[in-house]
């Protein structure tokens, strides 16, 4: 019996040698997930992406769903730490244009929420929870190593309607945004373009605003011409009721004359 006893205190004590284990951990484990919120201040907008053609360097400023692409970060982006050390990760985004690439949080595969996407590369995986380059220690900024050839592809006709979206790389920690990169396109309906149905271009396409230029100038060309044929029109109208008017009073005269 009491062999029995002290077998079941021995269990309770270890039970509760337990327990202040576990209640010890807890606070450091609650503790360094505000430690983590804590230490993604405000998001910053580090700058812009360039889209450019896949492997390659040259820029490119329009495409279809099915057109491979990339995007150029500027000359040695990184994020604030790295991942094997600091925890950080690499992510992208396609999101409507009027929403924030800041307040993004980001799950396994997009970011969360409604109408939000990842990139995918031409291999149909998600550009997502990437790793940075490794450091040799804690503290120094994690390089973003690349992006891969993306596209639009794995995009079913429907899932990204019409309109301006922005794309661009962030930089997060424990899922929240630090920083990004961003630039903005713009897609069109086309039903002939499989499977997404949709083309793009760059918002800042040089090309279609000197197309826009041309058609204003073309426009204004158009509008001075017009202006100038109502003015003749109105001076020839002038002059023929003018000319009639005297031959009225010259016959008038005459006829009083005789």
């Amino acid at each position: 019996m009491r062999h029995l006893f002290y077998a079941r205190s021995g269990g309770r004590r270890r039970g509760v040698l337990l327990a202040l284990a576990l209640f010890s951990v807890c606070p450091a484990v609650l503790t360094f997930g505000s430690t983590a919120d804590a230490s993604v201040g405000a998001p910053v907008d580090a700058g812009d992406v360039v889209v450019v053609a896949a492997n390659q360097e040259k820029q490119v400023f329009d495409g279809d769903s099915n057109t491979p692409f990339s995007l150029r970060l500027p000359a040695g982006a990184s994020c604030p730490g790295d991942s094997a050390n600091d925890d950080w990760r690499v992510q992208s985004f396609v999101i409507p244009a009027d929403l924030d690439p800041g307040a993004l949080t980001y799950g396994a595969l997009r970011p969360r929420g409604d109408n939000l996407h990842a990139l995918y590369g031409a291999d149909t995986r998600p550009f997502i929870q990437v790793l940075t380059g490794q450091n040799s220690g804690p503290g120094e900024p994690g390089l973003i190593v690349g992006v891969p050839p993306l596209s639009f592809a794995v995009f079913p006709a429907g899932m990204l309607p019409a309109g301006p979206y922005r794309i661009g790389i962030a930089c997060t920690w424990f899922e929240k945004t630090a920083m990004y990169w961003d630039t903005e396109l713009v897609l069109s309906a086309d039903p002939d373009v499989e499977p997404g149905q949709f083309r793009w271009h760059v918002a800042n396409d040089p090309a279609a605003a000197l197309a826009d230029d041309s058609n204003s100038s073309w426009a204004k060309g158009i509008a001075a011409v017009t202006l100038v044929a109502a003015i003749a029109a109105i001076a020839v109208i002038i002059t023929i009721a003018t000319r009639r008017r005297n031959v009225s009073q010259h016959r008038t005269a005459y006829k009083e004359h005789r």
